[in-house]
């Protein structure tokens, strides 16, 4: 008797779930054709600039792409726990950047801005969620298994904490929320900087546990994972600055992050065995720190010291900028070479991994159809 009560929750649970992604997915899809109806008729004003108009062309076509695959994953996959969580990622960003873009021209009013708070919370949790999930189904013992190997002990039992129950959702959901309603975009940024990081960390587990095929799904998450991690710093960074035409800049940035999803997208779900996704991951971490390194030093400086020493030194700021520029350049060459062989070193532990220990059957067999 308790056992068919079990059985009927877990499926009612199931459906509830399956049928909140379909809907999620049915309002993205709906939003986007709406929104570019709209943007062909050319009754909004808010793209009547070059860059307005690239910004909103790259995203309609990311994320109407997304929600159009949403539907795909649930339509033809097994509909398997790894394939659901993904499915509803994309289909939660799409359905953030159509709110975005309702709200911009306020035809959603009040009601849109609470709808984009909760999908942007949506949003942040079941990211973590993916990792905890995608490509395969994360227990405690490989966070330790992997934690305890590199030495990184104080990591395992934060993140295997996390992993019981729902505890993903009883804290980030609501934290995230809190931010979002307080309408502090600085700290909204920095937020989705450190749980990119919490996502990179599950992802190192999940490195050591898939097969040959998750490992070059994982990669290409990892790719688009690690992208959003710098346009999320960069974006930081802007506001921290206050830089001028931060603006343009961060609209720059939002096209670069969607072309990551797009590029992913399609190589996880359509064509996994196109391109060596472990050579584009080790050049994007490789010039993706170099960049960001090079930027934020740089910005550092010219922001709080190189006035500053222009003024004690009776020097013209151009001096001062071009000598500091200089001396980065002859440390880029270096520091590039050891970046890349770091990332190296990370990406081909996973063969000599699978040789350490066993492969549960259930998590070979759980990759996205």
């Amino acid at each position: 008797m308790d056992n068919t009560s079990g059985l009927k929750t877990s499926r009612n649970i199931s459906l509830a779930v399956l049928f909140f992604i379909w809907l999620q997915g049915i309002a993205a899809f709906i939003s986007w054709i709406y929104l570019i109806a709209d943007f062909i008729h050319g009754s909004s004003v808010l793209y009547n600039t070059p860059i307005l108009f690239a910004d909103f062309i790259v995203r309609s076509i990311t994320f109407l792409f997304a929600a159009i695959t949403g539907i795909y994953i649930i339509t033809k996959s097994s509909r398997t726990r790894t394939s659901l969580i993904y499915s509803l990622v994309i289909i939660a960003w799409s359905n953030v950047e159509a709110l975005f873009a309702f709200n911009l021209n306020g035809s959603l009013g009040l009601a849109g801005h609470y709808l984009y708070d909760f999908e942007y919370a949506l949003l942040f949790v079941i990211g973590v969620r993916m990792a905890q999930e995608f490509p395969a189904h994360l227990v405690p013992a490989h966070i330790a298994h992997v934690y305890y190997r590199t030495h990184a002990r104080f990591m395992v039992r934060p993140l295997a904490w996390l992993l019981k129950g729902n505890r993903t959702w009883l804290i980030i959901f609501p934290s995230a929320m809190a931010l979002l309603l307080s309408g502090q975009t600085a700290m909204v940024k920095l937020y989705s900087v450190f749980l990119i990081s919490l996502f990179l960390l599950y992802v190192a587990a999940q490195h050591r546990i898939c097969n040959p095929r998750q490992v070059r799904l994982l990669y290409w998450v990892i790719w688009s994972a690690v992208c959003q991690f710098f346009i999320s710093l960069c974006k930081f960074l802007l506001i921290l600055y206050h830089i001028k035409d931060g603006g343009e800049i961060a609209m720059i940035l939002t096209m670069a992050g969607c072309f990551t999803l797009l590029m992913a997208t399609v190589m996880i779900v359509y064509f996994s065995d196109m391109l060596d996704a472990g050579l584009i991951l080790r050049k994007t971490l490789s010039y993706g720190f170099l960049f960001f390194i090079i930027t934020s030093a740089f910005g550092s400086l010219e922001h709080y010291v190189i006035h500053n020493i222009s003024h004690w030194l009776h020097l013209n700021d151009v001096y001062v900028v071009s000598l500091f520029a200089g001396i980065t350049g002859l440390c880029v060459h270096p520091l590039k070479k050891k970046l890349e062989h770091l990332s190296k070193v990370i990406i081909k532990k996973h063969p000599h991994a699978q040789q350490g220990y066993a492969i549960q059957p259930a998590i070979v067999n759980s990759s996205l159809p």
